[in-house]
């Protein structure tokens, strides 16, 4: 691939200011100044300067504008990644713009190593994005010092995919340097966020009721006797044993029950829930713990 101007092969990121009443980070990218008001204090740096970073990623892309987003990454990320001109191209076919809400929150657990007192520090994580109504799925990786290789310090790589690819059987994140984008993925299969998380959902043609299901708890927890009264379930999902129904809308917004079932197939535990927190609007029902020890 072509390199960039060697004007603008300066260090991605060269300062994050916290100026006095609010939390505003500039980030020195290859191509200028970026800046961003935060409604949330972030009080480390690390946080601050991947937000900063997430948000100029996310402005450039609803600029559509290219050279903006290869300027985002680090020397290296760009002389290493491969295609990067054809990604931008499919990640603006499928992504419309504009970004209606984004979720980062920081980054994730920072990994890195030590060496005679150089250091080399990275991080990452993944958030929902949400634009035109539909949800997108970002995995976005830095790099804040490498005191090996200052060309490596910047936006290492970024992958912005569609729900169902994140859905799709045996899925993963990209680790290689650069930018992926993929909207389609093998199958014929719907997709919800629920509980915070995509899931592969099977639309059912029902209504439950929450005091019904209530009821029936008290006296009944085998799952299997549940399925068969109130149906299957609307979607599995992979974290601890649980199945999602789905409710009655309230107020516009999407509400899902959720079970959390024991190795015995009885039932212990049931939330409600909506599309985006990870945290239960509330607790349905609970079993006595003398019930789930039996």
């Amino acid at each position: 691939m072509k390199r960039m101007n060697m004007k603008f092969l300066s260090i991605l990121l060269a300062s994050v200011l916290l100026l006095s009443g609010c939390a505003k980070e500039t980030i020195q990218t290859q191509a200028g100044e970026v800046e961003s008001a935060e409604k949330k204090f972030y009080p480390l740096k690390k946080d601050r300067v991947f937000n900063a970073a997430v948000d100029a990623f996310f402005e450039a892309v609803d600029a559509r504008d290219a050279d903006a987003i290869k300027a985002l990454f680090s020397p290296n990320a760009l002389e290493q990644a491969e295609d990067i001109d054809e990604e931008i191209e499919k990640l603006f076919a499928f992504y419309p713009g504009p970004t209606q809400r984004c979720e980062r929150d920081g980054v994730g657990p920072e990994s890195g190593s030590s060496d005679h007192g150089k250091r080399i520090r990275r991080g990452s994580d993944w958030f929902a994005v949400v634009c035109d109504g539909a949800n997108y799925y970002c995995d976005f990786s830095m790099v804040f010092q490498n005191d090996m290789d200052r060309n490596e310090e910047g936006v290492w790589s970024i992958d912005l995919v569609s729900e169902k690819v994140i859905c799709a059987e045996d899925f993963k994140f990209s680790t290689k340097p650069g930018l992926h984008a993929e909207s389609e993925a093998p199958g014929a299969y719907q997709t919800r966020r629920i509980k915070h998380y995509p899931e592969v959902f099977v639309p059912i043609e029902r209504e439950l009721d929450r005091e019904e299901i209530r009821a029936f708890l008290e006296k009944e927890t085998d799952f299997g006797v549940f399925q068969d009264t109130f149906g299957e379930s609307n979607a599995e999902t992979i974290r601890n044993a649980a199945y999602a129904y789905e409710l009655p809308d309230e107020e516009g917004e999407k509400r899902y029950l959720i079970l959390y079932v024991t190795d015995e197939g009885k039932i212990r535990l049931v939330y409600i829930v909506n599309e985006t927190d990870i945290k239960p609007l509330e607790t349905l029902w609970e079993a006595k713990k003398d019930d789930v020890q039996q």
